[in-house]
């Protein structure tokens, strides 16, 4: 499984108030999607007492046509900021029912091109 989307955040705030994030991209799950459109959001709650946690819901059509959804959720450790950063575990849902599990990795040789990602636009009307 691979993702690769774009981020729309309303501001810099999102990443600190839990606002959700916009995103946008493809989506491949072997035997299931094969480079298809997807959407969703992201919600980032790292700036809280408890737990701290990255949240994904991204939304795809498969290859035969039905509509799927990825949930998935990056519990964020402080003792282990690097490994539990870097794996996400989810579950593909095709309707109601549960169709798989995945565990995406971030390689951290990819977050300096990550960082450098980022820039700040403004979004007129």
């Amino acid at each position: 499984m691979m993702f690769q989307v774009d981020a729309i955040a309303p501001g810099p705030q999102s990443f600190v108030v839990g606002t959700p994030i916009q995103l946008r991209g493809t989506m491949t799950i072997g035997g299931i999607a094969r480079t298809v459109p997807t959407h969703g959001q992201l919600t980032v709650r790292l700036f809280r007492l408890g737990k701290r946690e990255l949240v994904y819901d991204l939304i795809f059509t498969d290859d035969q046509g039905h509509q799927c959804r990825y949930e998935a959720c990056k519990t964020v450790s402080l003792i282990r900021p690097l490994s539990t950063m870097t794996t996400l575990k989810g579950t593909v849902y095709r309707g109601a029912e549960s169709i798989g599990s995945a565990t995406v990795h971030f390689d951290l040789k990819d977050i300096p091109g990550f960082l450098s990602s980022f820039g700040l636009r403004s979004q007129r009307s």
